[in-house]
């Protein structure tokens, strides 16, 4: 055979061998390609990306003032703050409520922020049980209805609450139910009569609380006694320790209450008058002849027209109202003198502070300045803040009460109540807290009665109109 020929075979034979392997790699893509196309149509596809929106900057810097606005009074109210309360809303929402189960859960609540309108009565078809092993549920006995329930309400008080909002922060009721750790870690057990101090859900039947805010209450005391001793008096006790000079009373000192007909304001002034103090009191002239029989002299309320009597004579000054940031207050004392403040109502009572054109409402931010500066920055000034004194000094307290309870039982102090209100009438009681028409002393809620009598108005008023 020729060489060539041998040559020329196996070329021949290494073509076709090249040919068949490029085939073969040829058909094998193929099939990986038909492989991917059917996978990716069987794939969901990606979704596309949403375009961004395009806003204008006037309606971007609108939006921003929006946020800061919320951030600074969050859900404000819906309702005009000038807009009167409409009776016939409030009977018919409220006060027409059948109750379907007189045991189960009832509260009254506002979902959304307003006016007293906003109020409802929410029936539960239970009872509460503990939610947390700390939690206790009490059997609410009574609870007080404030001014402070007022302003949450319309959504204007620098403490915010989540809605939706039950209003009462005082509470005085036995135990129903105690969670695990609250047996095992406290000596409370179930019936035992206690009273708390809540930021709100005291005007319902049962409140959840945990076992380290209640206080037990003394053998053979009243709850509604109870209840105006530990919300007022308490406190009171223990914002006059702050203005003592040595631990001695305050016999012969020339005390000053700004805002004398409001609760705290009555229970200051019998608390004063009993260490033997000379007690001057501010409020509105209708109120004067009764703050007189009680042995105050009488002040009105602008500070221009009593300061120019008082200024430099006082040796303790208690403000809860704040109408010109203590300014006068601080004038009254002596070189020696405590200014005790415990509020600042006419922060929030006394209208709207606009800022940016109206857009911004600055009660909150400015509550907040009055009381930096009241902390900080004033000499001879103490800020008392009575929820945060309670949650802190929770012995204390407690001594506090029950050394108040035994003055009571003793005849030595007598709380007064401005009356008693079943759970239906709570959003009616409001309603003349914020007209300041109500009777003297610590307005009552009793969640278990059911007769519903409207609290006389336009006797002895309280402390709303201050």
């Amino acid at each position: 055979v020729d060489s060539n020929s041998i040559i020329g075979y196996n070329s021949m034979v290494e073509s076709e061998s090249e040919s068949e392997s490029e085939d073969t790699s040829r058909e094998y893509r193929r099939a990986r390609r038909r492989h991917r196309r059917r996978r990716n149509r069987c794939a969901t596809p990606p979704p596309r990306p949403k375009p961004k929106p395009v806003t204008s900057p006037v309606r971007a810097a609108k939006r921003m003032i929006e946020k800061i606005d919320d951030m600074i009074s969050p859900q404000s109210s819906e309702a005009d703050e000038s807009n009167p309360s409409t009776e016939s809303l409030v009977h018919n929402r409220v006060i027409d409520f059948v109750v379907q189960n007189e045991v189960n859960q009832l509260k009254i609540q506002n979902i959304v922020h307003g006016n007293v309108e906003r109020l409802h009565l929410h029936e539960m078809s239970y009872i509460p049980t503990p939610k947390t092993p700390m939690d206790v549920i009490v059997k609410v006995e009574c609870s007080n209805i404030t001014l402070q329930d007022c302003m949450v309400r319309r959504g204007k008080w620098h403490e915010k609450q989540s809605l939706p909002y039950i209003p009462g922060t005082d509470v005085v009721g036995t135990i129903l139910a105690l969670g695990k750790n609250a047996l095992k870690f406290s000596s409370f057990k179930a019936g035992d009569y206690v009273y708390a101090m809540v930021p709100s859900g005291g005007n319902a039947k049962y409140a959840s609380i945990p076992y380290q805010n209640l206080n037990r209450i003394p053998d053979g005391t009243d709850p509604v006694m109870a209840l105006c001793i530990a919300s007022t008096y308490t406190p009171v006790r223990q914002s006059l320790d702050l203005a003592r000079k040595a631990n001695t009373p305050l016999t012969g000192a020339n005390v000053l209450v700004i805002g004398g007909n409001g609760p705290l304001g009555l229970a200051t002034i019998e608390l004063a008058l009993h260490e033997g103090a000379i007690v001057h009191a501010t409020a509105s002239e209708r109120h004067h002849p009764y703050l007189s029989a009680l042995g105050v002299q009488c002040l009105p309320i602008e500070p221009s027209q009593w300061l120019p009597t008082l200024s430099g004579r006082m040796d303790v000054v208690f403000d809860s109202v704040c109408i010109d940031d203590y300014a006068s207050s601080r004038e009254a004392l002596n070189s020696r003198g405590t200014l005790i403040c415990t509020g600042f109502s006419a922060v929030y009572t006394r209208g709207k502070i606009p800022a940016l054109n109206g857009w911004l409402d600055m009660r909150d931010f400015h509550a907040r300045y009055v009381r930096f500066r009241a902390d900080w920055v004033l000499d001879n000034t103490v800020f008392f803040d009575r929820r945060e004194k309670y949650l802190t000094a929770p012995m204390e307290f407690a001594q506090h009460f029950r050394f108040l309870c035994h003055l009571h039982k003793q005849g030595i102090i007598t709380p007064t109540v401005s009356g008693l209100t079943p759970l239906k009438m709570v959003p009616v009681v409001q309603r003349n807290i914020e007209r300041g028409d109500v009777p003297y002393g610590v307005c009552v809620c009793m969640p278990w009665e059911t007769e519903v009598d409207e609290p006389s108005s336009g006797q002895s008023n309280g402390k709303a109109a201050i």
